[in-house]
């Protein structure tokens, strides 16, 4: 193991998308095992992704969608993808940790892989079915309502990096989406 003071973090383009801070790369053998232990396939593309940058930060990181939670479109962005490797990060910043220790009222059957700054997590969805290699994509809204805090965002990892946008991008399409209805931003 590495010294984590001597890790040199790096940026990567991904399909159309900057990633910043990348914590090194997942390992297959690390992902293969958190796979085993929660019982999931994740999705090839997230795997891609993961094992090109570990816990990194994508530059367009914003995205609108209609929040069940709160009735409204609501405009937020994303922190961080989550962590594989246990050598680069503290034990919060870990999937892994993130499963084994959810948050109060997080409901079983979903798999948290990035982090809001607002403590709500973006999540793979594999409620209807565990054997799903592809499943759709959710946000788990932490001050909602225990049966109501969970908001759709796509039908799978790859179309939800596609929604991602720069804040001027994501802000403009609020707008539009605010003329329709209230709408609430965390940009």
């Amino acid at each position: 193991m590495e010294d984590k003071e001597k890790i040199k973090r790096f940026d990567i383009n991904i399909k159309d998308n900057i990633l910043r801070g990348c914590f090194g790369v997942a390992s297959k053998e690390d992902i293969h095992k958190c796979e085993q232990f929660i019982e999931v396939t994740f999705p090839e593309p997230y795997i891609n992704l993961v094992t090109s940058c570990d816990g990194g930060f994508p530059k367009k990181d914003c995205f609108n969608y209609y929040s069940t939670t709160f009735e409204r479109y609501r405009g937020i962005c994303l922190g961080m993808f989550l962590l594989f490797s246990e050598d680069y990060s503290c034990p919060s910043e870990l999937l892994i940790a993130q499963y084994k220790r959810p948050g109060e009222f997080f409901p079983k059957g979903l798999v948290a892989f990035g982090e809001v700054g607002n403590g709500d997590s973006i999540c793979f969805d594999y409620r209807e079915d565990k054997n799903n290699s592809n499943p759709p994509i959710v946000i788990w809204e932490h001050e909602g309502n225990p049966d109501n805090n969970v908001s759709y965002l796509a039908p799978d990892f790859e179309s939800f990096m596609n929604m991602l946008k720069d804040d001027e991008e994501a802000e403009k399409e609020l707008e539009e989406l605010g003329k329709k209805e209230d709408t609430s931003s965390d940009f």
